[in-house]
């Protein structure tokens, strides 16, 4: 069960929920697009959480645990 709602700006940028074998499946299709052009191009992809990166997010937590533990961020990954 979920719960869902409407933002301000959802007319012009609606969200999406699908099934996660959709998701996969509409990413696998864009991606061997992009590779079928045959372009050398480096490919950036950004992963956002709200307004803040997905990256950003996990290197802020790892330097909280590495902090609060003295550990080293590779022993906290498991690297």
């Amino acid at each position: 069960m979920a719960i869902f709602g409407e933002y301000a700006g959802a007319s012009s940028n609606p969200e999406i929920t699908a099934p996660q074998n959709v998701l996969r499946e509409t990413f696998c299709d864009v991606l061997s697009n992009y590779k079928a052009n045959d372009t050398n191009s480096p490919m950036n992809l950004a992963v956002y959480v709200g307004n803040e990166k997905l990256g950003q997010i996990l290197l802020e937590d790892l330097r909280n645990r590495k902090r609060k533990t003295g550990k080293g961020i590779e022993v906290l990954i498991g690297g």
